[in-house]
C-alpha cells in the first residue's frame, strides 16, 4: 500500500472516529394523543450526522394491494441471483448478479425507477475470480460507493470500489473470511454502535458468518467471525436483518432443500451469540425460498418470500409479537413468474416497490405496492423540519423518520392516537397593516372555543377572542393564534403579516389654460411601496370623483376649483390638497361619423356649441380639413382617431377624439367539394372560401343555388340537386359591421349511381355472394352487415344465426361519385334435417321418408343420394342389392334457397327367404300335412292353408288337414324385424292319384374333349311321386336307346336330368330326339323333345304312312321361326295350307285326313332356312 493511501486511509478513519464518538441515534418528539383534525408539529428531530431525511406519515403499503408493472425484458442476463436498487444524487442503478455468465449487470433508471432501464456489463478487475456469485449489496460511505460480491463457487467476498460514480469502472479487494465460508451464498452489511458488520450465508454449512470490519468499511480482515448455526436449515438460501427500536437486530432465513425458516434475534448486540428459532411450523407451506427481504415500522414487521418456482409470499406478522404469530400471509403476485432466484425491496419517497427477475422471461418486473393516504394532509416529506400534519380519521397512527448516515439508512418510527374528538378548525383574519393604526385580529372556528393565546410576533401576547393591537415599527410579523375548544381538543393557526410606515399623498397639475369641455390629466406622485394595500380617493370641492391613481377630469363648468387626492393603507390615510383658479368654459365639441365599410364615404357631422372662431379636423390618415362637416375616404382599412378641434373666442382650445374603424370589405369565395359531394341525388356541400376578416366578422352568408329557389343562408350549407348538369351559384357575404359583396360561380353536377344488390342463398354458417348490379362502372365498394365491412365487388359474408339483416352498399363510381342500396335479407332458421326408413331390407323396396318440419322455410325439392344413385321426393324407395351399412344421404332445398343436407347410415339387413317342406306330398281327404320351416333370416311367419275356412297359423311349422279334394296353394310368408317380408307358395294336391310328366329344355352341351352331353328338365306336374322314369333316344333315324332315370320327382318338382349316352360326334347327325316312356302318363304333350345340329329345320318321315283320318308331322327347328306347311294332291291340286309360329326344337301338328280321298298326297314343309318334301298314302 502507497504512503498517500495510507495517509487517506489514516484520515478518513480519523473522521469516522470523530463523527461516531458525537453520533446520536436518529430521533424526534410527538405528543402522544391529538384529536382528528388537530395540526401536529414535530419537534426535536436530531439532525446532527444524518442527511437526506424522509419522512412517512403514512406507513403500512407494504399490506396493501399489489399491481405488477409492465416486464422490461433484459436479453444480456442469463439467470439473475441477487439484484440491488440504490439511489445516487437523484439517480436510479440497479446491480444484478448473473451467476451463469458470472458477470455484474448495472441498470440504469435515470431519474425516476418507473423508466425503462439501459444495461451495462460493469468490466470487473482483471484477476477478479468470480465463480457462480450469488449475493450483492451497495453501500455509499463519505461520497464513495462500495460493493460486496459472494463468490459461492470458490468460497470468496470480494469489495469492489468504484469511488464517487456508479459508473466508474472499480478496483477489488478480497476480503479474508478466514475459512470461515462454506457456499457464500447471501450477504448483508449492517452498523452497530461506530462499527460496520458483514452478514453472510453459507449455504453448504447451514450457519451464518457475522464478520466485524471495525470503523472502516474498506478493513479487509475482519476481526470477529462469528459462526451462528441454524438448526433445522437445509442449504439456507436468503436472509434479511433489521435493526429495531429496541435496539435488537432480527432477522429471517429461509432454506431451499427442506423449506425451512429460522428467525435470529441478537439480543445483546451483533458481537453476542444469537438466539436462533425455527418457526417452520407458523409460517405458511413455502416451497424453496430463495430469498427475503423483511421490513419493519415500530412494531408491524412485514417479510416477503421469493419461493425458487416464482410465486412472492408475503408475511404479516402480529403488531408487538417479534416472530411469533401471523396477522395474514398471501401471495402478491396473480400469477407465477416461473424459476426466480432475485428479489429486492426498494423505499423511494414514501413508496414501497419490489423488483424481480424471472429466469425464463429475462426481464424486469416492479411490484407496485399501492398506497392509500386520504386521512392525512401530506403523506410525505423531505424536510429535516417537516410541515404541520394533521389527520382526518381516529386511529392510531405510524410516523416514520428514515435518514442516512454512514452509508446506511437508519429509521425510527412514533406512533400517536389520533382520538375520535374533532379539533376546531380555526383560521384568523385582520385588518391594519399601518404603524399609525392599530391592527384588529378576529378569529372564527366551527366549533366553540374556550380559550385563545394571541401571539403578535413582537414579544406581545393577548387572550382576548378579537384583540387589536398597534406595531411601533414596520417589517414581517408572525401571528400565531393557539385555541382550546370546550370538546378538550387543541389546534392552532399561522400567519405572517406585513406592517407598513403611512403613506405621502401628492400630484401634480397639468401646465397651460385649463378649461371646460377638455380633458385634463392631474399625475399622481404618491410614493408605493405597499404591495397592493394602497388606494387612492380624488375630490373635487369635497365630492369624491375617482378612485384611479390619476386623475383625467373634465370640467362641466368655470371658476375656481379645490381638488384632494388621499392615499390610504389599511389603518392610516394621506392627504394633498391643490387650488384650481380661473377654469375657463370653452367650446363643447361634438360630432358624428357615419360609414365604416372600406367602400364607402365616411360622413363626418359637426355638433359642437359655444362661442366657436374656427374648426380643424384631423382625419388619423394624414389627412385633414377645415370645413365644418366634411367627408372622407379612406385608402385602407384599419383604426383611425379623428380628432375635431375648435378654437374658442375667449381662446380656449376644447378638443375631442373619437376611434373610427374602417373595416375591411369580404371578398367572396367558395367551392364545392369533389364527387362524392357534388353528385346528384346526394347532398352536395358547398364550402365558404371567403378570407376571414382581420378587423370583423363575417356573419350572414346568402346562397343561390340556381335550382327552383333554393337558397341558404348558412356558411357551409348542403343542397341536394335532383339532376346533374351546370349550374349558376350566388354567395353573398355580409360582416358584422354591415360590410356587402357577391360572388356568381358556375358549378358542374356530376352523375350518380344508382346500385342495386343480389345476392346467394342466405343460409346460417354459410358464406353468402353479394352482388352489385349498375350500369355504371365502379371504382370501390363498400358493404356493411352490422359490424362486418366489406371493400370487393362481390364479396361473401358467413351469417352465424339466423334473422333478418340489412345490407347496406356503398358505391364510387369512376366519376367520384357514390350510390348507395340497402335490402332485408332473411336468413331463416336452418332446418333439422331427418328422415326414417322402413323395410330396410336386400331386394326389398326399402322406404325412406323425411321429417323436416318445414314451416321456418319450406322445403321445395328433396334430393336423396343412394351411393350413385338419387331420386326425387319427400318419400322415395330404394332396391339394395347387398345387405350391410348404406349411407343415405338427404339433401332438402328450401325456398330460401338453402340447402340443408344429413348422411345417415342405414343398416340394409338380408331378406329374409321363406321356405317349407311337407309331407305327405299330396293324397286323398283327409290328408293331414305336416309343415317344416325352412325359412332363414327371418323371425315371425304367417301361414295361409287357403282352405274354404281360410285358416291360417303364425307356429313356426305347424301341422294341418285337408278335408276337401282340389289343389291348395299354401303360403308362408316370413318377415324380419325390419318389417320386411318374404312368400313362398307350394301346391298341396288333394285329390285321387293324376299322374303328368313331361320335358323341358332338352338341350346339348359340349365336353373339354370335345364330346357332347344330353340333358332335359323332367316335370312332375301330377300329384303321385314319379320313380326311376324310362326315357327313349333317338340319333337322326338310326336305333333308338333307353335309359332309366335313377331319380324321384315329387309332384309340383322337377329334375334336370344329365343323360349317360354321350354323343362323339355331331357333325354326322342331324337331329336328336328323346321321348318320355311313362304308362298311364296323362300328359298331351311336351313328352317329346328334338334339336338339331344343322342350320336348317329337320323333318322326319310323317306318321303313320298310309294313313287313314289323320297324319302327324314332327319336325325340328334350329331357332323359334314361321313354317309353312301345304298338302297337295297326285294332280297338284291344293288340299291344305297352315302358317305355323315354329319354336325351336321339336314341333308337331297332326293333319285331320278324314275328308281326304283315297290317294297319294304331298306334304311341302318349308321354312326360312329349309324345305321339305314327303309323299303319304291316304288309305280307305
Amino acid at each position: 500500500m502507497s504512503m498517500k493511501t495510507l495517509i487517506l486511509t489514516f484520515i478518513l478513519n480519523s473522521l469516522s472516529c470523530l463523527i461516531f464518538l458525537n453520533a446520536q441515534e436518529l430521533d424526534f418528539t410527538l405528543p402522544s394523543t391529538v384529536c382528528y383534525g388537530e395540526q401536529i408539529a414535530i419537534k426535536d428531530v436530531i439532525k446532527n450526522n444524518f442527511e437526506n431525511f424522509e419522512w412517512d406519515f403514512c406507513e403500512g403499503d407494504l399490506l396493501e394491494s399489489v399491481s405488477v408493472g409492465t416486464p422490461h425484458q433484459i436479453n444480456t442476463i442469463d439467470q439473475a441471483a441477487s439484484m440491488r436498487i440504490v439511489e445516487d444524487d437523484g439517480m436510479y442503478f440497479g446491480f444484478i448478479i448473473d451467476r451463469n455468465t458470472n458477470k455484474l449487470i448495472r441498470l440504469e433508471f435515470g431519474d425516476d425507477l418507473s423508466n425503462i432501464p439501459t444495461n451495462q456489463e460493469v468490466v470487473l478487475p482483471a484477476g477478479m475470480a468470480l465463480l457462480s456469485p450469488q449475493g450483492i449489496v451497495l453501500i455509499k460511505v463519505l461520497d464513495v460507493w462500495y460493493c460486496f460480491i459472494t463468490s459461492t463457487g470458490n468460497n470468496k467476498v470480494f469489495r469492489l470500489d468504484f469511488g464517487s460514480q456508479l459508473t466508474s469502472n472499480p478496483s477489488f479487494v478480497e476480503v479474508d473470511f478466514q475459512n470461515t465460508l462454506g457456499s457464500p451464498i447471501d450477504i448483508e452489511i449492517v452498523r452497530e454502535n461506530s462499527n460496520y458488520f458483514l452478514l453472510v450465508l453459507n449455504f453448504g454449512l447451514n450457519n451464518m458468518v457475522t464478520a466485524k470490519l471495525g470503523t472502516s468499511i474498506t478493513n479487509n480482515s475482519p476481526s470477529l467471525l462469528l459462526n451462528t448455526l441454524l438448526p433445522g436449515s437445509s442449504n439456507p438460501y436468503g436472509f434479511s436483518f433489521q435493526k429495531y427500536q429496541d435496539g435488537r437486530w432480527r432477522g429471517i432465513a429461509g432454506s431451499f432443500s427442506n423449506s425451512s425458516f429460522q428467525t435470529v434475534e441478537f439480543s445483546n448486540g451483533l458481537e453476542e451469540p444469537a438466539i436462533v428459532t425455527d418457526i417452520t411450523a407458523l409460517l405458511p407451506s413455502i416451497p424453496n425460498p430463495v430469498k427475503l427481504v423483511l421490513a419493519n415500522w415500530g412494531d408491524e414487521n412485514v417479510l416477503l418470500v421469493m419461493a425458487y418456482g416464482g410465486s412472492v409470499h408475503r408475511i404479516h406478522f402480529e403488531r408487538t409479537s417479534n416472530f411469533s404469530s401471523i396477522e395474514s400471509s398471501s401471495i402478491v403476485n396473480p400469477a407465477s413468474f416461473g424459476p426466480t432466484l432475485a428479489l429486492t425491496l426498494f423505499y423511494e419517497k414514501g413508496v414501497w416497490r419490489a423488483l424481480t427477475f424471472p429466469t425464463v422471461s429475462r426481464s424486469l418486473v416492479i411490484l407496485y405496492f399501492n398506497k392509500s393516504c386520504s386521512d392525512v394532509n401530506i403523506h410525505y416529506s423531505v424536510n429535516e423540519d417537516p410541515p404541520e400534519i394533521s389527520f382526518s380519521i381516529p386511529g392510531v397512527k405510524d410516523i416514520s423518520l428514515r435518514a442516512v448516515r454512514d452509508g446506511l439508512t437508519e429509521k425510527i418510527t412514533k406512533s400517536i392516537l389520533i382520538q375520535d374528538i374533532a379539533a376546531p378548525l380555526v383560521e384568523l383574519q385582520t385588518d391594519g397593516v399601518c404603524t399609525d393604526g392599530v391592527v384588529n385580529f378576529s378569529a372564527s372556528s366551527d366549533i366553540p372555543i374556550q380559550n385563545y393565546a394571541w401571539f403578535f410576533g413582537d414579544t406581545n401576547e393577548s387572550d382576548q377572542l378579537s384583540p387589536t393591537h398597534q406595531y411601533l415599527s414596520s417589517g414581517d410579523y408572525l401571528v400565531r393564534l393557539e385555541v382550546e375548544a370546550a370538546n378538550g381538543c387543541n389546534n392552532f393557526t399561522e400567519r405572517t403579516i406585513k406592517i407598513y410606515n403611512p403613506p405621502s399623498a401628492t400630484f401634480a397639475l397639468p401646465t397651460g389654460l385649463i378649461c371646460t369641455s377638455n380633458e385634463f390629466t392631474f399625475t399622481n406622485n404618491t410614493v408605493d411601496s405597499f404591495e397592493g394595500n394602497l388606494s387612492f380617493q380624488w375630490l373635487l370641492d369635497d365630492v369624491p370623483v375617482s378612485t384611479d391613481e390619476d386623475l383625467v377630469y373634465t370640467f362641466t363648468s368655470g371658476g375656481d376649483k379645490e381638488l384632494t387626492l388621499q392615499a390610504s393603507i389599511p389603518g392610516c390615510t394621506s392627504e394633498s390638497v391643490q387650488v384650481l383658479t380661473g377654469v375657463g368654459v370653452g367650446p363643447t365639441v361634438d360630432f358624428t361619423a357615419e360609414g365604416s365599410c372600406l367602400n364607402e364615404s365616411t360622413q363626418l357631422t359637426n355638433n359642437s356649441q359655444g362661442d366657436i372662431a374656427s374648426s380643424a379636423w384631423d382625419f388619423g390618415d394624414g389627412q385633414s380639413s377645415n370645413d365644418t362637416s366634411p367627408f372622407v375616404n379612406y385608402a385602407s382599412a384599419g383604426n383611425y382617431t379623428i380628432e375635431l378641434q375648435t378654437l374658442g373666442t375667449n381662446g380656449c382650445l376644447s378638443t375631442k377624439s373619437l376611434p373610427h374603424q374602417i373595416f375591411s370589405v369580404p371578398v367572396p369565395n367558395f367551392n364545392t367539394d369533389l364527387p362524392p359531394f357534388s353528385c346528384n341525388g346526394t347532398p352536395t356541400q358547398f364550402n365558404d372560401l371567403t378570407p376571414a376578416l382581420t378587423d370583423s366578422n363575417i356573419n350572414t352568408w346568402q346562397w343561390d343555388f340556381d335550382d327552383q329557389n333554393a337558397s341558404a343562408s348558412t356558411q357551409n350549407p348542403q343542397h341536394t340537386y335532383a339532376l346533374s348538369g351546370d349550374y349558376n351559384v350566388s354567395l353573398t357575404v355580409t360582416s358584422d359591421q354591415n360590410c356587402v359583396a357577391t360572388l356568381n360561380k358556375t358549378i358542374t353536377i356530376a352523375q350518380s349511381p344508382t346500385p342495386s344488390i343480389t345476392n346467394t342463398a342466405a343460409c346460417v354458417e354459410t358464406a353468402v355472394v353479394l352482388q352489385e348490379t349498375t350500369t355504371t362502372t365502379a371504382n370501390a365498394w363498400q358493404w356493411q352487415i352490422g359490424n362486418n365491412f366489406y371493400f370487393t365487388a362481390s364479396p361473401s359474408h358467413v351469417f352465424s344465426t339466423p334473422g333478418d339483416y340489412q345490407v347496406s352498399l356503398t358505391l364510387t363510381a369512376s366519376n367520384g361519385c357514390v350510390g348507395t342500396a340497402t335490402k332485408q335479407i332473411n336468413v331463416p332458421v336452418p332446418l333439422v334435417v331427418n328422415f326414417e326408413s322402413a323395410f330396410n331390407c336386400v331386394n326389398t323396396s326399402t322406404q325412406f321418408t323425411s321429417l323436416i318440419n318445414d314451416e321456418s322455410d319450406p322445403v321445395l325439392t328433396y334430393t336423396w343420394t343412394f351411393s350413385e344413385e338419387q331420386r326425387n321426393g319427400s318419400s322415395v324407395n330404394f332396391l339394395y342389392s347387398q345387405p350391410g351399412i348404406q349411407e343415405v344421404q338427404l339433401t332438402a332445398s328450401a325456398t330460401s334457397g338453402c340447402a340443408y343436407t344429413i348422411t345417415k347410415a342405414v343398416n340394409i339387413l338380408p331378406e329374409p327367404k321363406a321356405d317349407f317342406s311337407f309331407t305327405p306330398l299330396s293324397g286323398p281327404p283327409p290328408l293331414a300335412v305336416t309343415f317344416t320351416n325352412l325359412s332363414v333370416d327371418a323371425n315371425s311367419f304367417a301361414w295361409r292353408f287357403n282352405d274354404s275356412n281360410n285358416n291360417t297359423s303364425n307356429l313356426n311349422s305347424p301341422a294341418f288337414t285337408f278335408t276337401e279334394v282340389g289343389e291348395y296353394a299354401v303360403d308362408l310368408t316370413a318377415y324380419n324385424t325390419a318389417g320386411c317380408e318374404s312368400t313362398t307358395s307350394k301346391l298341396i294336391a288333394v285329390a285321387f292319384p293324376f299322374l303328368n310328366v313331361t320335358l323341358d329344355n332338352f338341350r346339348i352341351i359340349e365336353n373339354t374333349d370335345g364330346s357332347f352331353l344330353l340333358l332335359t328338365n323332367i316335370v312332375n306336374s301330377g300329384n303321385v311321386l314319379v320313380q326311376n322314369p324310362r326315357i327313349e333316344i333317338r340319333l337322326d333315324n338310326s336305333a333308338t336307346l333307353q335309359e332309366v332315370v335313377n331319380n324321384s320327382i315329387d309332384p309340383g318338382d322337377a329334375i334336370d336330368y344329365t343323360f349317360a349316352t354321350q354323343v362323339s360326334n355331331v357333325n354326322n347327325l342331324s337331329y336328336a330326339c328323346v321321348r318320355l316312356l311313362l304308362p298311364n302318363n296323362e300328359a298331351l304333350e311336351n313328352t317329346e323333345a328334338c334339336i338339331t345340329f344343322n342350320t336348317s329345320s329337320v323333318l322326319t318321315s310323317p306318321y303313320p304312312n298310309p294313313a287313314n283320318n289323320s297324319v302327324t308331322v314332327e319336325w325340328i327347328s334350329p331357332a323359334d321361326e314361321q313354317v309353312l306347311i301345304a298338302v297337295t294332291d297326285n294332280l297338284g291340286n291344293g288340299i291344305a295350307t297352315e302358317s305355323i309360329s315354329a319354336k325351336q326344337g321339336l314341333n308337331t301338328i297332326v293333319l285331320q285326313t278324314m275328308d281326304w280321298q283315297a290317294g297319294i298326297y304331298y306334304i311341302r314343309l318349308k321354312s326360312a332356312s329349309k324345305a321339305h318334301y314327303f309323299r303319304t298314302i291316304i288309305a280307305r
